[in-house]
């Protein structure tokens, strides 16, 4: 093996190194050989695939505790399965700016999230592979680590680290059993990570309070949320400036109710909407949808309640873009209803599927 990690002789499934020049580059598929050499000690990029994944996530971290130089880290199709495993101690990896884990146990990338920090990181890929055999509750325990205040994630996919902010758009979509985070910023950086959770609203709930605790988290008409399932859009209220509710009748239900309430400012005594900085609203019903009468009652009373001000409220801000999509044939009153709805909120659009 060459002093850069690369290697013209053929794969083994186990070897030990040599003594040598330190490597600055290793990249590994289904071989293993112990990664506490010193010779690894300055690596620059480690890559890890299949059987060369160490199968314990702290056995990892440990490596890479060692690993003060590393700038990019690759670690890729674990097929292990995973039991009850929890955070490890915190893991500074000062100059990483890459960080790929993908088709990984949730847990054992739940793991990782959890115990590094990578203030630099400016690229971020993870991808979860789903696995029935892992334990929920100690998932759910590791999203809470992950995303507690003071841990440096939410803040780098919004942009809240650095003087500049640079975030250009940040979207989280929310299906039934996956949740996927997208940041792209100004110049340079892009985050996708894409969570397998079976309890979707747990992690949504976390996310929300995470971004709205940030000093500066980015502005509303940078923030989206894409939903096709119910959840509870309190903890998102205030960053929040797109709102997609598509494919799913509950979740456009709740979406219509929660958006025709009031709640209380902490600290202020006063009352303001749910969501006040929206600025984009689209509704998407399923093709299959029952009870449609009772959605025209909640679009249509969400509209008078939320924009009229005439029940003696403070109407909320007007937003830009207001959509509904559903099928003309099981919502036949609604079109009766878009002039009216018009005259309150002119940006609304009705359309058909």
């Amino acid at each position: 093996m060459s002093p850069d990690g690369r290697s013209g002789t053929p794969a083994l499934d186990t070897f030990v190194l040599s003594e040598g020049l330190p490597l600055k580059h290793l990249s590994l598929c289904d071989v293993t050989t112990p990664l506490e050499s010193p010779r690894l000690f300055n690596l620059i990029t480690l890559a890890l695939r299949g059987s060369a994944v160490p199968w314990s996530p702290q056995s990892l971290l440990r490596v890479l505790s060692s690993l003060r130089r590393l700038e990019a880290l690759d670690i890729q199709a674990l097929r292990f399965r995973m039991g009850n495993v929890e955070s490890s101690t915190s893991v500074i990896l000062p100059r990483l700016k890459e960080l790929i884990l993908s088709e990984m146990p949730s847990t054992y990338n739940a793991v990782i999230l959890a115990s590094i920090r990578t203030p630099l990181c400016s690229h971020m890929e993870v991808r979860d592979r789903r696995s029935g055999d892992e334990s929920q509750g100690s998932v759910e325990a590791l999203d809470a680590v992950i995303w507690e205040p003071g841990n440096n994630l939410a803040a780098v996919l919004a942009g809240g680290i650095g003087s500049k902010p640079t975030l250009r758009r940040l979207g989280v979509h929310i299906n039934p059993g996956r949740i996927q985070i997208e940041s792209n910023h100004t110049h340079h950086g892009s985050y996708t990570l894409k969570f397998a959770r079976a309890n979707s609203p747990q992690l949504t709930t976390l996310l929300g309070t995470a971004f709205s605790q940030l000093p500066s988290g980015p502005t509303p008409e940078l923030y989206s949320i894409f939903i096709s399932e119910p959840i509870d859009l309190l903890p998102w209220s205030e960053r929040l400036g797109t709102l997609v509710a598509k494919d799913n009748t509950e979740a456009c239900r709740l979406v219509l109710q929660q958006l025709s309430q009031r709640h209380p400012i902490s600290g202020t005594g006063e009352m303001d909407w749910i969501c006040p900085k929206l600025s984009v609203i689209i509704i998407r019903f399923p093709r299959v949808a029952e009870d449609t009468a009772r959605d025209e009652e909640l679009l249509l009373s969400l509209v008078r309640h939320r924009w009229s001000g005439d029940d003696g409220l403070a109407a909320a801000t007007q937003p830009q873009r207001f959509d509904v999509l559903c099928d003309r044939k099981r919502f036949p009153n609604l079109w009766s209803f878009e002039d009216e709805i018009k005259r309150i909120v002119p940006s609304f659009r009705l359309g058909g599927i």
